[in-house]
């Protein structure tokens, strides 16, 4: 809905120039923990390592934006209520027109879930247009390409499955971040582990023009060194491999690919 929203207003754009504040609500707590930032925690912003992913990102997802006008992207922290934020911004940006996606939830589903729109249309004090999802779905059966992948390993056989094929997902001239996480206190006599990983760069990925980068995360537990490292980096999709245990050795042992599955908010490739 939110992407309706946005081609929507882009659309103005045809009728003359336009400019457009393109802004996302971000709850500062999640973020901390999506993205494994330690406190502390500002009240009234953004640390720079949250508010430069999210930006990237907001920038990713919006996409070209053509016509004539000034775009600008904010990510703005937000305690409360989405929609008492975005009346906020609007008037603090002293816009003409706010746009929103709406659900058009209703009845039991609308008391239970909220509606954003309907706070916005409440609390606005602009003009403010809410665009069903069904008003655009051009792009929905669109082929989505692989620019950055991450592929985490922990240097082993089963573990080291998972780069070559992450980078025969990789689109020719696309990166792929080889990522290690330390789960331990290094030792003296412990190797590298960003010449390790230079090891593993498969033969032939040069000639395809991909790029690889090297990232050496250190955290308690490897799912959420896996997971941090997805959103700081802004990758596409996550390739990794599993055991593929089932029953009680799954319960018994547990399964990292299946926490990244989990929490990831990107496609995971998993190679048995």
């Amino acid at each position: 809905t939110s992407k309706t929203a946005l081609r929507w207003a882009a659309g103005l754009r045809a009728i003359g120039p336009c400019d457009l504040l393109v802004t996302q609500v971000a709850w500062p707590f999640g973020e901390h923990v999506r993205l494994g930032i330690p406190t502390p925690m500002p009240l009234d912003r953004l640390r720079p390592e949250i508010h430069e992913p999210l930006v990237r990102d907001l920038r990713a997802w919006a996409g070209d934006l053509p016509g004539e006008g000034e775009t600008t992207f904010t990510v703005s922290p937000g305690w409360g209520r989405v929609d008492v934020h975005l009346a906020q911004l609007a008037a603090e940006a002293k816009a003409d027109l706010l746009v929103v996606g709406t659900h058009q939830r209703a009845g039991v589903a609308r008391l239970w879930q909220g509606s954003v729109s309907r706070g916005v249309l409440h609390h606005a004090s602009c003009n403010v247009a809410c665009l069903p999802r069904a008003e655009i779905a051009e792009d929905e059966d669109a082929i989505p390409t692989f620019r950055r992948l991450l592929v985490p390993t922990d240097f082993s056989p089963l573990a080291n499955r998972a780069i070559s094929v992450g980078y025969g997902l990789v689109a020719p001239g696309g990166v792929v971040h080889l990522l290690h996480v330390v789960t331990h206190k290094p030792g003296e006599d412990d190797p590298d582990p960003t010449e390790r990983l230079r090891a593993l760069i498969p033969h032939g990925a040069a000639a395809r023009g991909i790029t690889t980068e090297f990232e050496v995360a250190k955290e308690e537990d490897a799912c959420n060194g896996i997971w941090h490292a997805a959103g700081r980096l802004g990758v596409d999709a996550i390739c990794m491999a599993t055991h593929g245990r089932s029953g009680a050795s799954r319960i018994v042992l547990g399964s990292q690919a299946q926490e990244v599955v989990q929490r990831a908010r990107r496609p995971v490739v998993l190679v048995p």
